[in-house]
């Protein structure tokens, strides 16, 4: 692992994690504990450069934003990343992979790919380049599908990646979305868990977000063949460097919203972090007010270039039926907008702020209800408050929740509804 020097850097929610995830063995030495490994590459979405820089750095920089701009080293991130899994993964392990923006489309491709093709058995590194050549290419054919089964049988482990953890997935890598890699929008129903933060306040077409699904909504709970599946998509307030880090502060323990709601589902599915580090918010009390500070999406004037270009793009229209989910548009996008989507939740980070629905502040994204309409500035008004269940006693299933604080919630509304009760008959 070599990030590079930091000094110029904005360092993002990958490094923050990477750093306060605890390293070798398990310093209380309790009982049964195992050791953990950690892995860090420094690839698409890890830093985002500062915008001061001299004539001499940009030219430095230009293969690194050739890199940022089609993503020339996408393969070679994955394989390398795999490779270092096949050399340390003992039987028993759990892998655990973190990353943003593009680099969240190379962690997802990462976990599809070991799924697809396993795990080779250590000392077959020769192998790896065939591996994933074979998994980009299972699903051309039924022919190519049975021999991305046969490798797995002779070459690999069969291994399950217990936790995928990604901010603002972006999977574009040139001028419009192309054709996707295998079981990357399928609900990520190939890993025990999938976390996915994402920006409310993004609005440029070369960041438009990949969700675990495509352009579709979950249409029921999916499970995962073998076992159980946990995927959950939850909406922050900011752009795509706020909600993945990188806008100014390169201090490694200033945390905001996204970061800690990660740490805390990460150490909740058994990821060991310093006891130093380890308060993570995850309680409602910890956002009663919040203030969100967004910055600006559409800051400079070569971004708005491309949102007058005719790139493909999907529309979000999250009907499954007939394809509408993978429905896609060359209309111009305009600066609009992100959809969300049903099934997808927002975090109380955002629907605790202060001001919510006003002109203090009311997100850019707009949700597609029900019916397939696009939601407008009412729907930040209702959702304001602290309450998870709307007054018919109905959970509101746009607010993203806490297992604890819903109980309370629970209990508290049925309490005071049982106590009202009497009054109600007389």
């Amino acid at each position: 692992m070599n990030p590079g020097p930091t000094q110029s850097r904005d360092i993002t929610n990958v490094l923050k994690l990477y750093r306060l995830v605890e390293k070798g063995e398990d310093p209380r030495k309790e009982a049964d504990v195992a050791a953990q490994s950690a892995y860090y590459h420094s690839g698409i979405g890890t830093y985002k450069r500062s915008f001061q820089a001299s004539v001499a750095e940009y030219a430095k920089s230009f293969g690194r934003s050739m890199d940022m701009a089609i993503a020339l080293s996408f393969k070679s991130t994955v394989i390398d990343a795999y490779t270092w899994l096949s050399e340390t993964y003992r039987k028993g392990d759990r892998i655990f992979l973190f990353s943003f923006s593009r680099g969240a489309y190379q962690a997802r491709t990462l976990s599809a790919m070991i799924d697809k093709v396993g795990l080779v058995h250590r000392n077959n590194e020769w192998q790896i380049p065939l591996a994933y050549q074979l998994y980009a290419n299972a699903d051309t054919s039924p022919r190519a599908s049975d021999n991305t089964e046969t490798f797995k049988e002779v070459f690999s482990r069969d291994v399950r990646v217990h936790f995928v953890g990604a901010w603002d997935t972006v999977s574009s890598v040139g001028l419009s979305r192309g054709e996707l890699l295998p079981k990357t929008v399928d609900g990520m129903t190939h890993v025990c868990h999938f976390r996915h933060a994402l920006a409310l306040d993004e609005r440029r077409v070369k960041f438009l977000p990949e969700y675990a699904h495509g352009g579709e909504r979950p249409s029921q709970l999916r499970m995962d063949s073998r076992s159980f599946t946990d995927t959950k998509e939850v909406w922050f307030a900011g752009t795509h460097s706020d909600v993945g880090g990188g806008t100014g502060d390169s201090r490694s323990t200033n945390r905001g919203p996204a970061l800690d709601w990660m740490l805390f589902q990460a150490e909740s599915a058994g990821l060991r972090f310093q006891n130093s580090e380890a308060a993570f918010k995850s309680k409602l009390g910890e956002y009663q007010d919040h203030q969100n500070k967004v910055n600006k999406s559409l800051d400079k004037w070569f971004w708005w270039l491309p949102e007058y270009l005719p790139l493909q793009r999907l529309l979000y229209m999250h009907d499954d039926r007939e394809g509408k989910g993978k429905a896609t548009t060359r209309r111009p996008h305009r600066g609009e907008g992100r959809v969300i989507l049903p099934g997808q939740t927002v975090h109380p980070s955002v629907w605790m702020s202060k001001g919510l629905g006003t002109a203090e502040y009311t997100p850019h994204a707009r949700a597609r209800l029900l019916d397939g309409k696009l939601s407008d500035v009412h729907f930040w008004r209702e959702l304001r408050g602290a309450d998870y269940l709307r007054p018919d006693g109905t959970l509101n299933e746009w607010k993203e929740l806490y297992v604890d604080d819903l109980i309370n919630n629970l209990v508290e509304h049925y309490v005071s509804d049982a106590l009202m009760t009497p009054d109600k008959k007389k």
